[in-house]
């Protein structure tokens, strides 16, 4: 009962990896060289090699910005990416546990977001999301998709290694502090989609779950803890200046969700599964990357 992770190299593919390592999970692992998910014939033929139980999607567009500039790039990855996976996976009766995002949301509700709420992406990333999500459950797959948010670890680039590396050079950083969302570390997630492995057997139907850090936060709240604990690791020598600004003095044309909190109940109940605080898991990362 093998799994196949497309995303090899993203920060939720090398997290999996590391779990299902220490879990001795039987897996294979494809970057984007090995195993182009917008080339159905690439595609048909590896999973032929491989005919794994189920498939855990990580593989995305992911430049939110960049995506305005180049939309068809973006689609092709999250939406015909998505509809070769579900192709094969209907051909070969194989499960998929797919990763989507908060941005499906416009952030306009004051509120938690739950699995049921109304949908309305903003943007190119958020809109190719949501009709990645669509081409899943238009399928007949047995599927899990899983709406995260924020993602952080200590692989890759993300917005705590940005305002770790902001801080050695700058004496002041200015941070958004009207936009909310919920702080995820991938190797929670990690964990987590291992859970929703384990039970990919229960029902055989298409479920969606939100799965995020907690509680909520503004960008701002979240770089003040990143460079305190960047402070205590040692991570960086001399605090910054932090300046809480307004998203509409960015005076960018990208439109970005004003509040994508997501509420997580749904998921932690169908799984018996506790998520950790977010700062809990933030020091967790931001020791890895000390050492």
């Amino acid at each position: 009962m093998s799994i196949l992770i497309t995303g090899k190299f993203g920060q939720l593919g090398q997290s999996l990896e590391k779990v299902f390592k220490k879990e001795n999970e039987i897996f294979s692992s494809f970057g984007r060289e090995e195993l182009d998910i917008t080339n159905l014939s690439e595609v048909k033929a590896v999973i032929e090699k491989v005919m794994p139980s189920t498939i855990i999607n990580t593989a995305a567009y992911t430049n939110v910005e960049k995506a305005e500039l180049e939309p068809n790039v973006c689609e092709s990855v999250n939406k015909g990416g998505v509809s070769n996976l579900c192709n094969v996976c209907e051909v070969f009766d194989i499960n998929l546990i797919h990763i989507s995002t908060d941005y499906v949301f416009d952030g306009k509700v004051s509120k938690p977001y739950k699995e049921d709420d109304k949908e309305n992406p903003l943007n190119i990333y958020g809109k190719s999301k949501f009709a990645g999500e669509n081409k899943i459950r238009s399928s007949s797959i047995n599927s899990r998709i899983i709406r995260t948010s924020w993602l952080y670890s200590e692989y890759g680039n993300n917005f705590v290694k940005k305002i770790i590396n902001l801080a050695r050079k700058k004496s002041k950083i200015t941070v958004v502090d009207d936009q909310f969302g919920c702080p995820t570390y991938a190797g929670d997630l990690a964990s987590a989609i291992l859970k929703v492995k384990l039970h990919m057997t229960d029902i055989k139907k298409n479920e969606t779950y939100n799965y995020s850090g907690s509680p909520g936060c503004s960008w701002f709240e979240f770089a003040e803890e990143v460079i305190s604990l960047s402070m205590k690791y040692d991570l960086i020598k001399v605090k910054p200046m932090l300046v809480p600004i307004q998203t509409k003095q960015l005076k960018s044309k990208l439109l970005r969700p004003k509040n994508t909190i997501l509420d997580s109940n749904a998921f932690c109940k169908r799984f018996s599964y506790k998520i950790p605080i977010w700062k809990k898991s933030l020091e967790v990362a931001i020791k890895k990357m000390a050492k």
